[in-house]
């Protein structure tokens, strides 16, 4: 899991009065997405996330300097930059989504941009078998006082539930691209909520990635369903 954390504009009202017992997602549903000026602020913030991550990776292998690096500190970083990336192409694809598929935008997502996404979110999905991802999640979990030796296998059981449940629904055939991108959105809105969930809905816990790519694909979703009801 990366380590980027929520700033003020991520989740503009968690400081406000009595919302900081409430969901992440009841919280995020108060912040008005749809409304055209907080979309494209949204944007906005999007793309200066993926600009920092994109500099915070060349920052990263530039520090790296002259002396020799482990092999287990190479593949640590390999994979740190491998996560990253595929965040921020999830993030440019949600992007390109949400501009035309919006009331009064007459287009449809190709068909080869959709399978294109349906790739970057398994490879995200997938890393839920990964053990230093479970690693991190059982961190999480032991930080909050709830994980006991007694219980680990419980906790274990709910990742593998989540990435097969995630996981039927990437393998569901959709004949539309329009099909196709909303399972996608319902994949990415689900794995976002398992994150919040993993964080105990502290939003200060959860990485800034996972709220902007639940709040896309709400956005994206929201976007349809007015578009074909208008």
């Amino acid at each position: 899991m990366a380590e980027h954390r929520p700033s003020h504009n991520d989740c503009k009202n968690a400081a406000l009065p009595g919302l900081n017992k409430m969901k992440i997602a009841e919280i995020i549903s108060r912040e008005n997405l749809f409304v055209p000026k907080e979309k494209a602020i949204l944007e906005q913030d999007v793309r200066l996330y993926i600009a920092g991550s994109a500099r915070n990776q060349a920052e990263l292998l530039a520090s790296r300097g002259p002396a020799p690096v482990s092999a287990a500190r190479l593949h640590s970083l390999f994979r740190q930059r491998e996560g990253e990336e595929n965040t921020s192409l999830i993030l440019q694809y949600l992007l390109m989504f949400s501009r035309i598929i919006f009331p009064g935008v007459a287009a449809l997502p190709e068909p080869e941009a959709a399978i294109q996404l349906t790739g970057f979110i398994r490879h995200q999905v997938d890393r839920l078998l990964q053990r230093d991802v479970r690693t991190v999640i059982m961190r999480e979990y032991n930080q909050l006082g709830i994980l006991k030796h007694a219980n680990l296998w419980y906790y274990e059981g709910r990742i593998d539930d989540m990435h097969r449940e995630l996981s039927l629904l990437l393998s569901q055939a959709d004949e539309k691209a329009m099909t196709m991108l909303m399972r996608l959105c319902r994949v990415l809105e689900k794995l976002s909520l398992f994150w919040f969930d993993i964080c105990r809905e502290d939003v200060r816990r959860v990485r800034s990635s996972d709220l902007y790519i639940y709040k896309l694909a709400l956005l994206i979703q929201h976007g349809q369903s007015s578009a074909a009801n208008p």
